[in-house]
C-alpha cells in the first residue's frame, strides 16, 4: 500500500473520529487482502512515529469547559497524534511542520480509535487474532532520533513474556484523578506480574498451542461506548477484549484496589478459558515480592 493509497483511506472518516466513521473505515478495510490490512497498520505508525518529537509533545492538552491545563501524558500525546492524522492528509502534514498545528483538544483524543482499525478489521476479514508487528512503532518516545536517545539495538531483544497487558483508559486517567490512575495501573501491573511468572498459569495456557495471550482491558464511561466481550487466536497470538465501567478504576483502600483489578483479570481469563477450550483457572498468586 502507497502513502497516498493510506489517506485515501483516511478519507473514508470524513476529518473526524466518530463509532460510525471508524465502522466506515474498518468494514471498507476489511474487504481488502490480508497484505493491505497489515501495510495500512505499517503506514498507521509510520506516520504518527514522524510526529513523535519532544517539539510535539510540548504542545498542551486544555479542557474546553474550565480552560485547565490538563497536560499530555505518554498515552494522550498518542491519541492526539491518531487524531491530527485522522483529520487528514492536509492537517497531519500541516502539523509534521509546525508542532503547534497539531489538534490538541479533547476531541482529538478520540484518535485512540484509529489504532483498532486494522486489528479490527483484520479479525473481521480472517477470524484470526490480530498478531502483526509493525516496522516502527507508534508508542510515545519511540522516535529514537528525534528524542535524542540511542538508537536500539538487536544484539540482545527484549523478548515479551508469554502474558501481555494493555488497558485502554481515554481520557478516564483525568476524569478519576492521576492517583486514582496510576493506583489502578499499578494494581494491574503487580497483579500481571504475579501471573506471568507462575508457572501454573504458564501450564495452563500451554494447551492453547498459541505461544503469547494478550489481555485488553478497555475502561468506558457511557453504556454506548461498550463492546460485546471477545477472545480470538491467530497463529503466534491471542487477544481478549472486555469493557469496564470507569467506576473499577476506584477503590477506598489499596487492598480493595487490587481485588477489583484480580475480579477483573478473573472475568477476561475466564472469556479466554471458554474460547479456547482450557482447564479450570488456577488461583491467583499473592503479590510479587
Amino acid at each position: 500500500m502507497t502513502e497516498d493509497e493510506f489517506w485515501s483511506l483516511v478519507r473514508q472518516l470524513g476529518g473526524v473520529v466518530t463509532e460510525e466513521s471508524i465502522e466506515r473505515l474498518t468494514a471498507v478495510l476489511a474487504t481488502r487482502p490480508e497484505a493491505e490490512i497489515t501495510s495500512f497498520a505499517d503506514q498507521l505508525a509510520e506516520v504518527l512515529y514522524r510526529l513523535d518529537t519532544p517539539a510535539h509533545a510540548e504542545q498542551d492538552l486544555v479542557d474546553p469547559e474550565s480552560g485547565e491545563s490538563l497536560g499530555l501524558s505518554d498515552d494522550s500525546f498518542l491519541y492526539v497524534r491518531a487524531g491530527t492524522v485522522a483529520a487528514g492528509r492536509a492537517v497531519y502534514e500541516r502539523a509534521l511542520i509546525d508542532p503547534a498545528a497539531l489538534l490538541t483538544t479533547l476531541d482529538a483524543m478520540d484518535g485512540e480509535f484509529l489504532l483498532s482499525v486494522a486489528p479490527d478489521a483484520w479479525e473481521r476479514a480472517t477470524d484470526l487474532a490480530w498478531d502483526h508487528e509493525t516496522p516502527l512503532s507508534y508508542e510515545t518516545g519511540s522516535n529514537w532520533q528525534a528524542w535524542g536517545t540511542e538508537e536500539p539495538h538487536d544484539d540482545d531483544p527484549w523478548v515479551p513474556p508469554w502474558l501481555q497487558l494493555h488497558s485502554s483508559y481515554g481520557i478516564g486517567w483525568q476524569r478519576v484523578g492521576e492517583d486514582g490512575f496510576r493506583a489502578h495501573s499499578t494494581a494491574q501491573d503487580m497483579v500481571h506480574d504475579s501471573i506471568v511468572k507462575d508457572p501454573a498459569w504458564q501450564a495452563w495456557w500451554k494447551p492453547a498451542g498459541i505461544p503469547d495471550l494478550e489481555l485488553n482491558f478497555r475502561y468506558a464511561f457511557e453504556p454506548d461506548e461498550f463492546e460485546k466481550p471477545r477472545a480470538r487466536g491467530g497463529k503466534r497470538r491471542a487477544q481478549a477484549v472486555v469493557y469496564f465501567g470507569i467506576e473499577r478504576m476506584t477503590a477506598p483502600t489499596s487492598d480493595r484496589l487490587r481485588a477489583s483489578v484480580e475480579e477483573d483479570f478473573l472475568l477476561v481469563f475466564g472469556l479466554v478459558r471458554d474460547a479456547f477450550s482450557l482447564a479450570v483457572l488456577p488461583p491467583l498468586p499473592g503479590p510479587v515480592a
